[in-house]
């Protein structure tokens, strides 16, 4: 769990320093999507 939410940060932070408001706040909706998927995993 530790692990995840360490690559959850990381994924977050890397697009949202590359987007605008409104990319990263869809980046973010893709990233919790994928947090569902691994956390079915």
């Amino acid at each position: 769990m530790l692990m995840k939410n360490a690559w959850l940060t990381i994924a977050v932070e890397h697009f949202g320093v590359q987007s605008t408001n409104w990319s990263r706040y869809d980046s973010l909706i893709n990233m919790l999507q994928i947090a569902k998927i691994l956390g079915q995993a």
